[in-house]
């Protein structure tokens, strides 16, 4: 539940939402797509109540699951080691629900999660075994210098199964024992990157399909208010103060709005119909919506022709516009007014067969330590942002088949290009 409070701080009633935990947490837990099959999820709440669905196991799981101390306080960010109701050593962890009380806690046996190591180790065990009988026939000398990179290999197997997964190859003697080296570890980091990928997404799953589920659940009650305020600005005189307190009501219940439908949007998958789209028509589109928002301050847009504004690209051209018009609206929010936003489209150098498409503003430009964060979920530098605008079209890009990237402009302001691989000319 939320409270309704008016200007003057009073409480004036409350927005309540109820979840059927049937219908909304339990198939989420049950729905393992994408894990291993020894994959257990389940949440806790801070009393200490396991929550899960009608699985004969669970009295098992709730009494038997002993958790490390702090583990539940989800202040770390590696996984813990222990083990699970059954006696068996797991890797797990957990990430925090502050807004409901609980915590998601996932859990993989560990066996399954290093068997790759175990594999690894074998490989270095065979290719040293072989080494060994070419350093019997080529002699002691020169079986030192073979062998040693391979011991070093070895090693360091052997420290990443016992569990540093961060130890790497260091400098071997040859330049082909260093290709070996920097493939191993290009292997290694490629290795420690999907398994925290993994984790991430299973966590940002089950969250992202429970609030889907909130928001749905929010949106009827949400317009009927806007509805009625809508109603109640209407009962009142232009200029007066209790207008503009409606006025103001109905634009905070609009926000909201917004930052449900932005929610509701990166929740669930896109599906894409894909067709050929006039490059012309989809940026004039673009610019009417540009327009609608930047004319109060002042704020010119305007699209740089070239040789491409009778060309065509395959995409969604609903979700392509939507796409482009959040990074319009992000420009706007960033710009000074009587600025100026440019919209322009171009064919990549060495990239015949793909287009991209930049929105660039005269704005601050983006902090140097924010480039890497700027399409995460939830990152977000405006006051009055949501985080998940940019995010949104990183999802729309990808899906795509395409990449988003933000930069700074060297004459000032940032820059946002969205490259698409399905581009093609009329002239062709």
């Amino acid at each position: 539940g939320a409270p309704l409070v008016n200007p003057g701080g009073n409480r004036v009633g409350s927005v309540v939402t109820n979840v059927l935990l049937s219908d909304t947490l339990y198939p989420i837990l049950e729905d393992h797509s994408g894990l291993r099959a020894t994959t257990k999820t389940y949440i806790v709440s801070n009393d200490g109540r396991f929550f899960s669905g009608p699985r004969p196991h669970i009295e098992v799981l709730s009494r038997g699951t002993r958790h490390p101390a702090g583990f539940l306080d989800g202040c770390s960010s590696e996984a813990e080691s222990y083990q699970d109701c059954c006696g068996k050593p797991v890797l797990a962890m957990a990430s925090p629900m502050p807004d409901l009380g609980w915590i998601l806690v996932a859990e993989v046996d560990q066996i399954e999660a290093f068997a790759w190591l175990s594999a690894l180790r074998r490989r270095a065990a065979t290719a040293a075994a072989v080494v060994f009988v070419a350093v019997l026939i080529l002699g002691s000398g020169g079986a030192r210098r073979v062998a040693q990179p391979f011991h070093e290999l070895r090693a360091v197997a052997r420290r990443v199964a016992a569990g540093n997964h961060g130890e790497r190859v260091s400098m071997l003697g040859s330049a082909e024992a260093q290709e070996v080296g920097h493939a191993v570890n290009t292997m290694l980091d490629e290795l420690e990157a999907f398994a925290q990928k993994l984790a991430n997404a299973g966590a940002l799953a089950a969250v992202g399909q429970l609030s889907s589920s909130v928001v749905h659940e929010m949106r009827n009650p949400l317009s009927s208010i806007k509805l009625n305020l809508g109603a109640v600005r209407e009962a009142f005189e232009e200029g007066s103060d209790d207008r503009e307190l409606a006025d103001i009501a109905l634009r905070e219940a609009t926000r909201v709005e917004k930052m449900l439908n932005d929610l509701l949007a990166f929740g669930k998958p896109l599906e894409l119909s894909l067709l050929p789209v006039s490059l012309r028509a989809l940026l004039e589109r673009c610019l009417e919506h540009a327009n609608s928002v930047s004319r109060t301050r002042g704020i010119e847009v305007r699209i740089n022709w070239n040789e491409l504004r009778e060309s065509a690209l395959v995409c969604d051209e609903e979700q392509m516009l939507r796409a482009l018009c959040n990074l319009v609206d992000n420009a706007v929010s960033f710009s000074p007014d009587g600025g100026e936003i440019q919209l322009a489209a171009s064919i990549p150098p060495g990239a015949p067969s793909a287009l991209e498409i930049s929105v660039r503003d005269q704005g601050p430009g983006i902090p140097t330590e924010h480039l890497g964060s700027v399409f995460e979920p939830f990152f977000t530098t405006r006051e009055r942002g949501t985080g998940l605008g940019l995010a949104n079209v990183a999802k729309i890009a990808t899906c795509h088949n395409g990449t988003v990237r933000a930069a700074n402009h060297e004459e000032g302001g940032a820059q946002f290009v969205i490259r698409l691989p399905t581009a093609r000319r009329d002239s062709e």
